[in-house]
């Protein structure tokens, strides 16, 4: 994914409806069938009626409102991480790169390193 494809989703995400969502059964004019609202201010961000959506497909949409958002962030600052160690091991700052990195990812340092025992 390049900087223009993760800026398209970002906006995207910037536009939609306030979050957070939530999912529920039968709102209240609806028929019976599922729907997501915004938790923000109430407004209906998808009604069905006919019963063609599935409870887990329907989650997963009210979950996408905090997900992606949550996702491009992680994104930004994995790419953050990364451009600051590439520019550590260009001065020899091997150790600052490896640190940088393994905060970013949550593994420590010496994860990867062979048991001497």
């Amino acid at each position: 994914m390049n900087t223009e494809q993760l800026n398209a989703i970002k906006k995207r995400a910037e536009k939609a409806t306030p979050g957070p969502w939530k999912s529920g059964e039968q709102y209240e004019q609806m028929e019976p069938g599922y729907y997501v609202a915004s938790e923000a201010n109430g407004l209906i961000v998808l009604a069905e009626e006919e019963g063609i959506l599935r409870k887990d497909d329907v989650d997963f949409i009210a979950n996408a409102r905090q997900d992606v958002p949550a996702l491009i962030a992680e994104v930004e600052h994995l790419v953050s991480a990364i451009i600051y160690a590439c520019e550590m091991i260009s001065i020899g700052e091997s150790r600052k790169a490896n640190d940088k990195l393994t905060e970013a990812i949550g593994i420590p340092y010496d994860y990867f390193e062979e048991d001497d025992e």
